[in-house]
């Protein structure tokens, strides 16, 4: 495990051989002391909306919504489960409607910004007290709240590493020119930075090694979404004026 990412948790891992370098093992661990002290509280204002968890057994419901109690098993699984993937909830209520359309845009939407300033550190104190983040999701016209997820700031980590949240665009690293298959793009050794985002894609800066399928024609160009951009030529080098070293592998 790189110094980068051990400066991301809230513990010491366990270093025995077998785990010292596995992300998910680091993250049972901390959910399984996490159990004890904390929760994952998904609130509903209002009694309109309903929905069902979608961990049986390590979910009750409360007064105002649910209540997630993580477990070392379960913990990735009900982070994965009520942030993104098909299935994980059930709305029910006069606004189902309204409240599965805000879910679909704003988490998948805004979410995708939100874990990138969290994998960056960029979150502000105040959405990550007591390790926790909270995202809030509000109704586009009205503004008021809809929902409230509060996550531990390592698993949302572990969500953009692993890339289980998508993308709010096609891609972060939108290649241009030549076509670029974006599933034979990877990225390596950018937990030293920092600046992990999401699935195969990643926000590259200075130090990066981005790494290509040699079945990848070169020279590419290429784009990354936002607010940098890496004109040129990437070659088989080092990029002087992006500071980007490109590889070619069998």
């Amino acid at each position: 495990m790189t110094a980068a990412v051990r400066s991301w948790l809230p513990f010491e891992p366990d270093d025995r051989p077998v785990v010292r370098d596995t992300m998910h093992q680091a993250i049972e661990d901390w959910s399984a002391r996490w159990v004890a002290t904390g929760r994952w509280q998904l609130a509903w204002p209002g009694r309109q909306a309903r929905a069902v968890a979608a961990a049986p057994g390590h979910a009750r419901r409360t007064k105002n919504g649910i209540d997630v109690v993580p477990s070392a098993r379960h913990a990735g699984e009900i982070a994965a489960a009520a942030l993104m993937l098909p299935g994980g909830w059930e709305f029910g209520g006069s606004n189902a409607d309204a409240l599965v359309a805000a879910f679909e845009d704003r988490v998948i939407g805004d979410l995708a910004e939100t874990l990138e300033r969290v994998v960056a550190g960029d979150v502000p104190a105040a959405a990550d007290r007591d390790g926790l983040v909270t995202i809030n999701i509000t109704d586009a016209k009205s503004g008021s709240a809809l929902i409230q997820l509060s996550f531990p700031r390592v698993l949302l980590i572990e969500l953009a590493r692993t890339g289980m949240a998508p993308p709010r665009r096609r891609s972060r690293l939108e290649p241009i020119g030549q076509a670029v298959a974006p599933e034979r793009v990877a990225i390596a050794v950018t937990l030293g930075v920092a600046r992990l985002q999401i699935g195969e894609f990643a926000n590259l800066v200075e130090g990066d090694v981005l790494v290509l399928d040699r079945a990848v024609t070169e020279p590419v160009d290429l784009c990354v979404a936002g607010t940098r951009w890496l004109g040129g030529q990437l070659l088989d080098s080092s990029a002087a004026e992006t500071g980007i070293s490109i590889k070619i592998i069998d």
